[in-house]
């Protein structure tokens, strides 16, 4: 197999039609949404449990453990967010979608010698944050509740890009 006969974005064949790769990704989608619930809960425990004991964490410690339990929390629920739009159907996740990440790009603007360091070294994660948050913008259906609150979430991260460690593109900023 020649690997450079790939596309390097979707790691697919070039003989196999769009619609399979979109029947591929949809199963895939189900796949995830099927599994996620219990890694959901798993994880709420888990931050329910750091919430008991974060005092004992310096605060470069607790940026970090933030950061990656809003990361996982926001990779489980993004399929929802994802398979909404691939089918404008409703996503029930939406506030919790928009609570991560709002937290995880106001942890992007903080900074302490430690945790700067980390960030530079998870700069896929916070890109995959950006490209949630153009998902978010760009779901079709949700409430005017829900609406207001990513309306809301845009404006702010457009307001404080030029703060955060790393930033969004203009062309990202635009496309929002």
């Amino acid at each position: 197999m020649y690997i450079s006969s790939y596309s390097p974005l979707t790691f697919q064949s070039p003989d196999r039609q769009n619609g399979q790769a979109r029947e591929i990704k949809m199963q895939s989608m189900l796949f995830m949404l099927e599994r996620a619930p219990p890694l959901i809960t798993e994880s709420e425990t888990i931050r329910h449990d750091y919430e008991s004991v974060k005092a004992l964490f310096r605060p470069d410690q607790r940026r970090i453990i933030e950061f990656r339990h809003n990361f996982l929390d926001l990779i489980l629920r993004i399929y929802e967010l994802i398979l909404s739009i691939m089918t404008l159907s409703k996503c029930g996740n939406v506030v919790k979608i928009e609570a991560n990440i709002r937290h995880l790009l106001y942890l992007n603007s903080v900074s302490g010698d430690i945790f700067d360091v980390w960030k530079r070294t998870s700069r896929h994660a916070i890109r995959v944050v950006f490209k949630s948050l153009y998902y978010l913008a760009h779901l079709p259906m949700a409430t005017d509740d829900e609406r207001k609150l990513i309306k809301e979430l845009v404006q702010w991260a457009k307001a404080e890009n030029s703060k955060w460690d790393i930033q969004m593109t203009e062309e990202d900023l635009a496309h929002l």
